[in-house]
């Protein structure tokens, strides 16, 4: 991954390119905890953010690794809410 491809004015972004493994960028404020699991055919990606504020914002960058072909649905969830990917980028 490169970074000249995060884009920094979007708060969560996808980068995959051909076999390698994804990139989830999400810039936050504050501390950030990830937990990845799959249910059915959804790989359910859990951020947590901590209540302590940064002024700026801070990227944090989590490698996902898919082996599993059936994981065709990725479900972001912020403090438990889903959330949508402002980006995906396919290079």
């Amino acid at each position: 991954m490169s970074k000249k491809n995060i884009v920094a004015t979007d708060r969560i972004q996808l980068l995959h390119e051909n076999d390698t493994p994804y990139y989830l960028v999400y810039y936050s404020k504050g501390n950030v905890l990830a937990d990845i699991t799959a249910e059915g055919n959804r790989l359910i990606i859990q951020l947590e953010e901590g209540s302590e504020q940064r002024k700026e914002a801070h990227p944090y960058v989590f490698q996902i690794t898919v082996k599993n072909p059936e994981l065709d649905t990725i479900d972001l969830r912020i403090n438990g809410h889903s959330t949508p990917i402002d980006r995906m980028t396919i290079m």
